[in-house]
């Protein structure tokens, strides 16, 4: 049985079914198949049932534990977690890990694990938070959102809302110009106060996007006081509508009904304070 640890290579730890030690015992498909053997058959009499009801019941246990080694066979390649040992070294969102529930994380917060059936919400909303944390390190004074879309079309929100950050909860509300509304997780406006000094915003989620590089170097080289940065989410990153089918059908709980991908593209302007 594969039981991940923080050594445990990104590649073979992406998603994860976490549990606790007698529910990961019920997955180990080690156990030789145990098979009943009618020896007693010699010592009762030769009647017909007396032949014959051993030996079914032997069929019968046997049929039992095969079907069972196949079953466990679906989830040998599934890695898996003690849910202690994961609740302690990884991150997760509130309520969780809870037991028996299949995980994933993204690559560009891979300590960070979130159940597949809100997978591609909840990993939009550490990118969105990614963003918010880069422009406040960066100095800058009032993001506000000059094109929004969803899976191609054009959108505006008017909702309020939070999201995770490294350095708690963002709340956000909502101000737009646009018609069409939808129900989402992103602010359209954020308003920063004047920091005392501006950083370098180190995330591998910068590297998702070329904006955010270079918004960054020409920041803090050139100081420049206005700039547009796109957020954009559109990588399955390989939990889509058959990877949580194929979970389901195994009786993997995937802790909810999927939220397929809404694929995303945010462009933001910011403005930065004058650098002292």
């Amino acid at each position: 049985m594969k039981i991940i640890t923080v050594d445990t290579p990104l590649h073979q730890r992406r998603t994860v079914f976490i549990a606790d030690v007698s529910t990961l015992a019920k997955y180990d498909n080690t156990k030789k198949i145990k098979f009943t053997t009618p020896y007693k058959i010699l010592k009762i009499p030769l009647d017909f049932t007396a032949l014959v009801m051993p030996i079914a019941i032997s069929v019968v246990d046997v049929g039992i534990d095969l079907l069972e080694k196949l079953r466990l066979k679906k989830f040998e390649n599934i890695a898996k977690g003690e849910i202690d040992y994961c609740a302690e070294n990884f991150n997760f969102p509130a309520q969780h890990p809870a037991n028996g529930v299949m995980y994933a994380c993204p690559d560009y917060q891979s300590d960070f694990y979130i159940p597949i059936a809100n997978f591609h919400d909840y990993t939009f909303q550490l990118k969105m938070s990614a963003f918010v944390e880069m422009c406040a390190s960066l100095g800058a004074k009032k993001c506000s959102v000059i094109y929004a879309e969803e899976n191609g079309k054009e959108i505006s929100l008017n909702v309020k809302g939070n999201g995770p950050t490294t350095s708690g909860d963002v709340s956000f509300e909502n101000k737009t110009k646009y018609k069409y509304t939808n129900e989402t997780s992103f602010n359209s406006e954020y308003d920063f106060p004047k920091p005392k000094e501006i950083n370098e915003f180190v995330s591998k989620w910068v590297k998702t996007e070329p904006s955010w590089s270079t918004i960054q170097r020409i920041r803090i080289n050139n100081g420049i006081t206005k700039s547009r940065v796109e957020i954009n989410y559109s990588d399955e990153m390989g939990i889509d509508t058959q990877f949580s089918t194929k979970l389901t059908k195994m009786g993997v709980n995937i802790g909810g009904t999927f939220n397929q991908i809404k694929k995303r593209k945010y462009v933001y302007e910011v403005e930065f304070w004058e650098i002292d």
